[in-house]
């Protein structure tokens, strides 16, 4: 009875961290002042959680990871905790492989879908001038270069064409390659 509350208040401040990583999120996404009050106190409860991540993973592309990651470790965080309470046999190498897999998985999908989102937009030729269009260039600009390089002579559209085979090809090897870590782990 008393193990079982105690499961559910750590599974419980697990979940509200989670959300307000989640409002944090959002919040830096918005037109809002930092220096709210609301802001600070969102800041004063998530950003000690956040601070190893943002050490542990760099910016890719411009953007910081590191609430994904927080994410998924504390959700592996309450399920090995709700395993052990229920007596299940828990592998935390297993543990560990899946939050590796689901943060490199779920970055490779971003990336992909990045790449993808700037051929769209050039397929529908917007204006360079458009907020969004210049957001998605920016953005892109450092995960298509490398495909650039190899195709010299191509145009900016056909190295984001194969950028995006290139981090989809990446997806998948990825996805296998981790299926077959989590086969031998378990």
């Amino acid at each position: 009875m008393v193990t079982d509350t105690i499961i559910r208040v750590i599974t419980g401040a697990i979940w509200l961290e989670t959300l307000l990583i989640i409002a944090s999120v959002i919040v830096s996404w918005l037109p809002i002042r930092q220096w709210h009050p609301a802001i600070r106190a969102l800041h004063v409860v998530v950003d000690p959680v956040l601070r190893p991540f943002r050490r542990i993973l760099p910016t890719i592309a411009g953007f910081d990871f590191s609430p994904l990651l927080a994410i998924l470790v504390l959700q592996a965080v309450s399920t090995l905790v709700s395993s052990l309470a229920l007596g299940s046999r828990v592998s935390v190498l297993a543990t560990l492989v899946s939050v590796v897999a689901q943060l490199v998985l779920a970055v490779l999908l971003f990336l992909a879908l990045l790449v993808g989102l700037r051929l769209v937009l050039s397929a529908f030729k917007p204006s360079p001038w458009n907020p969004l269009v210049r957001f998605v260039d920016r953005a892109s600009d450092p995960l298509v270069r490398p495909f650039a390089r190899i195709a010299r002579s191509a145009s900016v559209t056909i190295a984001a064409l194969i950028a995006l085979v290139g981090y989809f090809g990446l997806y998948v090897v990825a996805g296998f390659v981790f299926a077959s870590l989590q086969r031998l782990v378990a």
